[in-house]
């Protein structure tokens, strides 16, 4: 296997930790935000015949605290994942280097860049990622009338 590419996957790896810590402390913020405004709110509209305000911050904290949940369970199979562990096959946790990218079979966290690579971190349940697991370097791969060669896998 290449060793470039197993490093590769190493630091995409952490990429991948790092930026879902950063969405975690981001969400975090907002809700502590959120939190100081609906006290705000509480004082200041103590006669509101309505009280809009209130609803609309529990709106969005809920909406946040969804993500929260969400980005934990990204973390969680990120940490469920050995960056160094080799199989040649396909599967959870293989970065795959093919003609029409790099791809991390993790989670669905998007593109992520490491020097001069841009690589998609997609999720296995994706229909990409369905399409992948299982296959070989070498394999080519059919997806949505696009033939996707495997040229190697970490």
């Amino acid at each position: 296997m290449n060793n470039h590419l197993q490093q590769l996957k190493t630091q995409i790896h952490s990429l991948c930790l790092d930026t879902l810590q950063a969405k975690l402390q981001e969400a975090k913020d907002s809700l502590k935000e959120l939190k100081e405004a609906a006290q705000q709110d509480t004082k200041s509209s103590m006669g509101d015949k309505y009280e809009t305000g209130p609803a609309l911050i529990q709106q969005e904290k809920d909406k946040i605290n969804t993500q929260i949940t969400e980005i934990i369970k990204m973390q969680e199979v990120m940490h469920r994942i050995d960056s160094k562990y080799k199989n040649p096959k396909i599967r959870l946790g293989s970065l795959i280097e093919a003609n029409t990218g790099y791809y991390y079979l993790s989670i669905g966290l998007g593109k992520i860049s490491w020097e001069a690579v841009t690589c998609f971190c997609i999720s296995p349940a994706s229909p990409l990622g369905q399409a992948l697991i299982g296959h070989l370097s070498g394999d080519d791969v059919l997806f949505r009338n696009q033939i996707i060669k495997i040229k190697s896998v970490a």
